[in-house]
């Protein structure tokens, strides 16, 4: 059964700092970053998949072999130049009357049918559950409606998400995986978690 839960993938940045689209990256010999987190959260029942891309990879074959086998919404970021915020906004944007939803940034795969159990179980509307790892706060997050459309009327373009959810109460989820702090920027961030070459594309 589906859950009533929207999950906003946020794939709308340049990558300049990899210089080389880090959604495209390999998770693993079969997967990209962006496949592997379609599908667990696929798996994990979410009622809609949002995917906010970078206009200039719409057209590839990974994201058009997505759209073809799952039911995505996709949502063209047209004005990648502007900070994350901004394709947060888009995502949150479109969100009608829902209680709550999960906010996955795409340099981040490393999420499990586990972790996101134990955090839809402590689900609220009023506040936001995220994993802790040693006292820091990783990824993903998932909010309540309150947070919601506290998003929907925020006008600052260059907000910082982590900022508004300070207003909030936090729900932790103690984990023992350093993985959910992982933010893979560079090629040097990479290198930390994989073997693999990170500027050769799976062949689809």
């Amino acid at each position: 059964m589906k859950k009533n839960l929207p999950v906003i993938i946020l794939a709308g940045g340049n990558s300049d700092r990899m210089n080389f689209p880090k959604m495209f990256l390999p998770f693993d010999i079969r997967k990209t970053f962006i496949e592997k987190i379609v599908k667990e959260y696929f798996d994990f029942n979410c009622n809609e998949i949002i995917i906010v891309l970078n206009k200039n990879f719409s057209d590839t074959p990974i994201i058009k072999k997505l759209v073809k086998s799952y039911d995505i919404n996709l949502i063209l970021n047209e004005h990648s130049e502007l900070e994350k915020f901004y394709s947060l906004s888009l995502g949150i944007s479109i969100l009608r009357n829902q209680s709550f939803c999960i906010i996955q940034n795409v340099d981040n795969p490393f999420i499990s049918s586990s972790l996101l159990n134990k955090m839809y179980n402590r689900r609220n509307l009023h506040s936001y559950v995220i994993p802790v790892y040693k006292e820091k706060a990783g990824h993903p997050v998932l909010i309540g409606k309150t947070i919601i459309e506290r998003l929907k009327i925020e006008k600052n373009l260059n907000a910082n998400l982590r900022d508004i959810l300070h207003e909030y109460k936090r729900v932790s989820i103690t984990g023992n995986n350093s993985k959910i702090l992982a933010n893979i920027n560079s090629v040097e961030d990479y290198k930390k978690y994989y073997k693999l070459d990170p500027e050769i594309l799976l062949e689809k």
